[in-house]
């Protein structure tokens, strides 16, 4: 149903047997419910009147998320949020007389949460699932041993949960810093890319040459996130590390109290100084300038022949950047690449204002989408090859049945 859909040019999601159906404007989003209340019909699915909303509307309630068309974000509903602000404010009351109920309830409200709130809510649950996993029984009293940790966290989402409640669809920032960090048992180091190359390097003591590897990762990226702070202000900043481990404490705390202090210490940093860690895993190979280039090896890399690029040059050319590329395959003498290339303008595509330019766009297949909305964001032209794909969910916003084509392309209108 839904690559029918698709097809015939409805933007459509469904979960189970709860769909959400969007358009540009009034009048086709009706057109569009018609339709898919009439392949409903013609399928003989049993529709609940009740409770569907066939007429459009800019705001409602979707599996528990507030979907607002006008601000262009996504919220918790009311009635969740009223929910967990009950829980909590009962657990505050009675702390540290609780039980594992209560607060197993509480933080799994918590973590629902997540698809408006992000990563932050298993960062800071972290102690409360330490307190939870410590119950004799579901409804004993909890013996907390970490109570001030514990109350440290409870006290912010009881600060912080309606200041989170809400998600931008569309980041009024772009992300404009690259950082790759590292750390042996001698020494730590980073470097950030095109922001004048700063460095960061620092020899470790006795005591932290005898820490885990994971430790000293995380005490790199920590350490070099200070040295880096005046540039980092107010910036998203996305951060390269050969430690697989770094990636998913930085992103959702651990089980691990000492490198949970870390976790929890960089959350604080990146608030104070409003700087987004976006914390990327490479290959220890990749990861060094001197032999990055010949151990890369990229699973999504892929190109148009020299004989097309030419005749689409000569077509809507002349082409200023190749935004996706290496020094191996890059169509024009400017290109972007993913990671540290020779001759590379940028590190990222996504950290560069296309605006100005004719770019040549062939990004990886997962990136369609993105690399569509990105030329839009920064209001810029270009030419972008895709595979022809009627059930990809980046289909629809380049083709549509009533015109054929998107109004982001040429000759749609």
């Amino acid at each position: 149903m839904v690559k029918y859909r698709r097809e015939n040019g409805v933007d459509i999601v469904l979960y189970l047997d709860d769909g959400l159906g969007m358009s540009e404007g009034y009048s086709e989003c009706q057109n569009i419910s018609e339709f898919i209340k009439s392949s409903l019909e013609l399928a003989e699915f049993l529709i609940n009147e009740q409770k569907s909303i066939f007429d459009p509307v800019q705001r409602l309630e979707w599996l528990g998320l507030i979907w607002d068309s006008v601000n262009f974000s996504l919220a918790v509903s009311e009635r969740r949020l009223n929910d967990a602000k009950e829980s909590l404010d009962n657990i505050l009351k009675k702390f540290p007389i609780i039980s594992a109920r209560q607060l197993a309830q509480f933080t799994g409200r918590i973590i629902s949460m997540s698809p408006v709130m992000g990563n932050v809510t298993s960062l800071m649950t972290r102690h409360l699932y330490f307190a939870i996993e410590n119950r004799k029984s579901r409804d004993s009293i909890l013996d907390i041993a970490y109570t001030e940790c514990v109350l440290a966290e409870l006290r912010f989402w009881s600060d912080s949960l309606t200041n989170l409640n809400q998600k931008k669809f569309v980041n009024d920032t772009l992300p404009n810093i690259v950082v790759y960090s590292d750390a042996s048992n001698v020494a730590a180091g980073a470097f950030t890319v095109e922001v004048n190359e700063k460095v960061f390097h620092s020899t470790w003591s006795e005591y932290e040459k005898n820490m885990s590897s994971t430790w000293r990762e995380l005490r790199a990226i920590q350490l070099a996130l200070y040295s880096f702070k005046s540039v980092l202000k107010n910036s998203t900043v996305k951060w390269h590390t050969d430690n697989q481990n770094c990636v998913k404490i930085i992103n959702r705390g651990s089980t691990k109290m000492h490198l949970q202090c870390f976790a929890y210490d960089i959350f604080k940093f990146c608030s104070k100084e409003r700087v987004i860690v976006q914390p990327i895993w490479v290959p220890r190979s990749e990861n060094c300038r001197a032999d990055f280039l010949s151990k890369m090896i990229d699973i999504d890399d892929w190109q148009t022949s020299p004989e097309f690029f030419e005749f689409m040059d000569n077509l809507w050319g002349p082409y200023t950047v190749d935004r996706f590329a290496n020094f191996a395959n890059s169509k024009l003498k400017r290109f972007n690449s993913k990671f540290w290339n020779p001759g590379s303008e940028a590190i990222d595509a996504f950290t560069q204002n296309w605006k100005n330019e004719n770019n040549w766009i062939v990004p990886p297949i997962d990136l369609v989408s993105k690399s569509i909305n990105h030329l839009v964001l920064c209001k810029a032209e270009g030419t972008l090859i895709v595979p022809k794909w009627p059930s990809s969910s980046f289909w629809t916003l380049l083709f549509r049945k009533k015109h054929g084509i998107s109004s982001l392309c040429i000759g749609s209108h």
